[in-house]
């Protein structure tokens, strides 16, 4: 399954300079954890990135994103132990949402019934 993680960065464009700021677009696959077994060892969860983009937050204009900064983040073990957080969260949340979905089918389903 493909998410995506949207998340603001700052970057100085030279030393003496301001900050621009530019929305980070990062299309990603999570590798889920596995448990140690007789024959293969525990193998962590990852993450995986597949599109690394930039965009003007206020235009919605893509920019090209060079590189090594998708480099950067991807060698960030932080960076992609935040990727691995976040596609639990919208996991969680889509199960709390067919949950919540299934519940209201019950009661409406009830309502009929009756």
């Amino acid at each position: 399954m493909a998410y995506i993680a949207k998340t603001p960065l700052h970057m100085a464009l030279w030393d003496a300079g301001g900050e621009v700021e530019v929305e980070a677009v990062i299309t990603y696959t999570v590798t889920k954890f596995r448990p140690a077994t007789m024959i293969d060892p525990e193998e962590p969860a990852m993450a995986e990135v597949s599109n690394f983009q930039l965009r003007k937050p206020k235009t919605g204009e893509w920019l090209t994103c060079p590189a090594w900064i998708s480099d950067a983040f991807e060698a960030d073990d932080k960076f992609m132990n935040w990727l691995v957080s976040d596609a639990n969260d919208a996991d969680e949340y889509a199960k709390e949402c067919a949950a919540e979905a299934r519940a209201e089918a019950r009661l409406e389903a009830a309502r009929y019934d009756d």
